[in-house]
């Protein structure tokens, strides 16, 4: 059986721990944090079970969606290394956009409300291996 002060130690440890890994799902201090108005995300997008720290960065007319990439103790110093083409089709603002994994490869592709009302449907952007080549991936759902 644990002496109290064991008990203690435990509690304190347990929480700290907690501690750690929420902080650790947050943006890398000092990252370009993107635009507010457009959402960011914490999604593995190259496959090796770390959440990246993804958002909409770019001047107006050619914003594009970039992926810092997570590594073991903390993230890229490169912020801009996993990217789709300037000027991407971010979907309807009115509309959810989000990170999935739609083919199964394990990364978190970009998926969002595209076309042309009344004809709109769900598209996802698909995750290569150093970024968002352009391969669109129609959701039938």
């Amino acid at each position: 059986m644990k002496n109290k002060s064991q008990k203690i130690f435990l509690i304190i440890l347990g929480i700290s721990s907690i501690f750690v890994m929420k902080s650790s799902l947050a943006a890398p201090l000092g990252s370009d944090r993107g635009y507010v108005e457009l959402p960011n995300w914490m999604a593995d997008v190259n496959a090796d079970g770390k959440p990246d720290f993804c958002r909409f960065v770019g001047n107006e007319g050619k914003v594009f969606l970039s992926c810092q990439l997570a590594t073991n103790d903390g993230f890229h110093p490169n912020q801009f290394t996993f990217n789709t083409i300037a000027g991407v089709d971010k979907g309807y603002n009115d509309m959810p956009r989000w990170m999935e994994d739609v083919n199964g490869d394990g990364r978190a592709d970009f998926c969002r409300w595209v076309g042309n009302q009344p004809n709109i449907y769900e598209s996802c952007l698909l995750a290569g291996q150093r970024g968002f080549p352009g391969t669109e991936f129609r959701l039938n759902r």
